[in-house]
């Protein structure tokens, strides 16, 4: 009875990324300003990634650690919204427009 709690966020990505490349990433960001125990709290997982935008799942207190290792992502990655479910982070992340002008 003691599952951990997860949540969904919804990233604009503004940087080309592939499924391997943003779970790298993002596990590099968060080693680098919380460490492992911070990476381990976290555990964040690309779940679906289109041109622009992705799905990941992190557990509940792993939010806050990937906010603030999104602050020094150079604008790469901003988040867009945190829910609660994959449906309706889904819903939101298909709500997306399709493509974007990236920024180099």
């Amino acid at each position: 009875m003691n599952a951990k709690r997860v949540r969904y966020m919804v990233l604009k990505l503004n940087k080309k990324f592939e499924k391997e490349e943003l779970e790298e990433y993002l596990e590099k960001l968060i080693t680098r300003y919380f460490g492992i125990f911070g990476l381990a709290e976290a555990l964040p997982r690309v779940i679906v990634i289109k041109e622009n935008s992705a799905v990941i799942r992190t557990s509940e207190k792993g939010v806050l650690l990937i906010r603030a290792s999104l602050i020094f992502s150079m604008d790469e990655i901003s988040i867009m919204k945190v829910t609660g479910t994959l449906r309706k982070a889904k819903r939101i992340w298909e709500s997306l427009p399709k493509r974007q002008i990236f920024r180099t």
